[in-house]
């Protein structure tokens, strides 16, 4: 930190030094500051940043900054999947909907855009068009767990606990399986998951996404 070279590389080893040290009470600030060297023409790799800033009430900041980072470099695919993540984490689907047809048309499909896709589709109350999406994707997808929640929300629960099965057998990490329990409706499981990942260092990272 103290040998960072310029402000802008220092302000972000700073950042990245709260959230990895769990001390997040200042991290409001910094986001101001880092707002304030987007908005004048600096940028930053904020992929990681999204979750931190929409779980402390940012996401609106988030978007701002990476529309403004959009305009410099328009092909960067991971940070407009996160930015659409954001758009439905605050309920904004209709924006998020949109990010996620302009990123497929101008820098084609990624983990983090699809997520996005299946993740406003589950927001809406749209299972089956979370399924359709699934539907299209290889087994070894990422978003794999999503199945066994969308089959839950869509009222087949001897498929989404088939799916969720066959995820604890791949040895799925905790935290992934946390939302999939929770709606199956097993609060005491998904609670008991959550405590696990908590105890563990850096689980609060964890949960955070």
């Amino acid at each position: 930190f103290d040998a960072a070279r310029d402000p802008d590389t220092k302000l972000w080893v700073d950042l990245e030094r709260q959230i990895f040290a769990d001390r997040w009470d200042r991290i409001p600030g910094l986001i101001v500051q880092l707002r304030q060297r987007v908005a004048a023409g600096k940028q930053f790799n904020m992929i990681w940043l999204s979750d931190m800033m929409t779980a402390t009430g940012h996401a609106r900041d988030y978007l701002e900054m990476v529309e403004a980072g959009a305009k410099l470099n328009p092909l960067d695919r991971e940070q407009r999947g996160k930015g659409a993540q954001a758009a439905e984490a605050i309920g904004d689907y209709d924006r998020a909907d949109a990010m996620v047809r302009d990123s497929l048309a101008q820098v084609g499909r990624t983990g983090l855009i699809t997520e996005a896709e299946i993740r406003t589709a589950l927001s809406r109350g749209r299972p089956d068009r979370a399924l359709a999406v699934l539907a299209t994707l290889d087994k070894s997808s990422a978003n794999k767990v999503f199945l066994t929640i969308a089959q839950a929300a869509n009222g087949d629960e001897a498929a989404a606990r088939k799916s969720l099965a066959a995820l604890e057998a791949e040895g799925e990490r905790p935290a992934t399986l946390i939302l999939a329990y929770f709606q199956l409706g097993d609060i005491e499981k998904a609670n008991q998951l959550a405590a696990q990942v908590d105890a563990r260092p850096l689980g609060s990272l964890e949960l955070l996404g």
